[in-house]
């Protein structure tokens, strides 16, 4: 069993001095995803319901496997469903009719509220939801979740991704916030060899996510 062992850590070692470059959207995206500032008490990121060591779901194993639901930003306050995880949320397609199947295929979530239509992607679709969400991130208007990224040490990735007037515009830099995606199973891979690739942001002790019945 030992050598086993052993002989696995000898196998990993190699992959954990191998740090991967990201673009700067996969920068942006990865920071934008682990920011807890972008909620309206700062308590409150992507990650917090989506988390990595939880498969990108949320991070208490005893909510998940009741189907519960976690606290928002605004203490009190409750999502309406589990968060899905995100790891493969960015394979689902556009929304649309395949005559193959005759029915319709791809797009996230069953009331169709992420199609892909607005922004290309029904990821990119989702992601902006959750930002003004009240039982989610809580930020009053879009103008809040700009202001806060582009004032964020990361500003300078928008304009290296989206170009010199990425933060001029508040509903296009709104929308562009999600277009990076959140972390594919593909990027996982490519990311989590090293620590310091993938931080985690643990949720504070004092704002552990309390679970509700959805």
């Amino acid at each position: 069993m030992m050598r086993r062992v052993i002989a696995a850590m000898l196998v990993l070692m190699p992959m954990a001095s191998m740090a991967v470059e990201l673009s700067a959207k996969e920068q942006l995206g990865k920071r934008l995803f682990f920011d807890l500032n972008l909620s309206l008490n700062g308590n409150q990121s992507c990650a917090t319901c989506h988390a990595p060591e939880g498969g990108w779901t949320g991070p208490d194993d005893a909510i998940n496997r009741k189907g519960s639901v976690y606290e928002a930003s605004v203490a009190g306050r409750f999502g309406n469903r589990k968060p899905p995880s995100s790891a493969y949320a960015t394979a689902s397609p556009k929304l649309h009719y395949d005559a193959r199947i005759k029915g319709f295929v791809g797009g996230s979530f069953w009331d169709g509220r992420a199609t892909g239509e607005r922004l290309g992607s029904p990821a990119a679709d989702q992601a902006v939801g959750p930002f003004l969400n009240p039982l989610e991130q809580a930020l009053p208007d879009a103008a809040a979740l700009v202001a806060r990224a582009c004032g964020a040490d990361y500003a300078p990735l928008f304009k290296e991704a989206w170009g010199p007037q990425a933060c001029a515009d508040v509903d296009k830099t709104f929308d562009l916030s999600a277009c990076p995606s959140p972390p594919t199973r593909r990027r996982v891979n490519r990311t989590a060899s090293t620590p310091s690739s993938m931080p985690i942001s643990p949720a504070r002790p004092s704002s552990r996510p309390r679970s509700a019945r959805a």
